[in-house]
């Protein structure tokens, strides 16, 4: 809005918009702001591990472009490179949360098309193995990421809480870590893609009730989180997202983290920051 008049922009120059044009897109603006949490619960009911077997509580991520278009990035992907294009998009993502098993693209082996786009994904659980045959690894090391064409970027980890010594932990470096990379992956994509919009992100994590931080070095005794799940959403322009990740992580995951004695840990508070990753 500029002086009191609402103005959009066309294929050459800019024109004031008529009261019904602003109430039609604010009225597509509380819908793309419904479709962040649809596009995680949908995203959330599509675990690739039954609930029957589940060891771990497993993280979602979900990024989508505003608004999203039909063949969005079939452009990008659609050609014969596919692969060489999706390895370099993830190859140029970050996180400042260490190392952890599983990361992409270090765990991704295997690529593939689904029903909505093109997809990367570990061995372990998206390979020739029935998903019923038990196998330590099996969660421990499954990983799905998948672009779909229409836009959706979404990330699937089987390793968000873990048991050690019959207690359970959120392995919070995995969490914050895989969030970070699929916010920096929303970079790259609408980098080549040439789409400079905003990115609706949300995130889920299974499978918490009574699990605590993960402190590799030393024995935690910080506080339980009470509830089986966790979910977050945000929307961040992408003047935001190429300031970093940081500040967007915080508004996804920090809730969680303070929940259970992570805004006490410097290591967990510096991935949180301005200019992070």
């Amino acid at each position: 809005m500029v002086g009191h008049r609402y103005w959009g922009r066309g294929e050459k120059t800019k024109y004031q918009l008529s009261d019904g044009e602003v109430e039609r897109l604010m009225v597509l603006r509380e819908q793309w702001a419904a479709n962040a949490k649809d596009s995680l619960s949908d995203w959330m009911a599509h675990d690739p591990v039954t609930l029957k077997i589940h060891e771990n509580g497993h993280l979602f991520v979900v990024a989508s472009p505003v608004p999203q278009r039909d063949r969005m990035w079939l452009p990008l992907l659609g050609g014969d490179d596919w692969r060489d294009v999706l390895r370099r998009l993830v190859s140029e993502t970050s996180h400042g949360a260490g190392g952890f098993v599983p990361d992409i693209p270090n765990d991704l082996y295997n690529f593939g098309t689904t029903p909505d786009g093109w997809s990367w994904h570990s061995y372990t659980i998206f390979g020739e193995r029935a998903e019923g045959e038990q196998s330590t690894d099996r969660e421990d090391r499954g990983l799905l990421l998948e672009v779909c064409e229409n836009g959706p970027l979404r990330l699937w980890c089987g390793r968000a809480t873990m048991q050690i010594n019959e207690r359970l932990y959120v392995f919070d470096s995995a969490v914050l870590g895989l969030t970070a990379r699929m916010i920096t992956l929303a970079r790259s994509v609408g980098r080549a893609g040439g789409f400079f919009g905003s990115w609706d992100f949300g995130v889920g994590v299974t499978g918490l009730k009574n699990a605590r931080l993960y402190v590799p070095q030393g024995f935690n005794t910080g506080p339980l989180y009470s509830q089986a799940l966790y979910t977050g959403t945000t929307r961040a322009a992408t003047s935001e997202i190429e300031a970093g990740a940081g500040p967007i992580l915080g508004r996804l995951l920090g809730r969680l983290m303070r929940a259970i004695g992570g805004d006490q840990m410097p290591s967990i508070k510096a991935q949180l920051q301005p200019g992070q990753p």
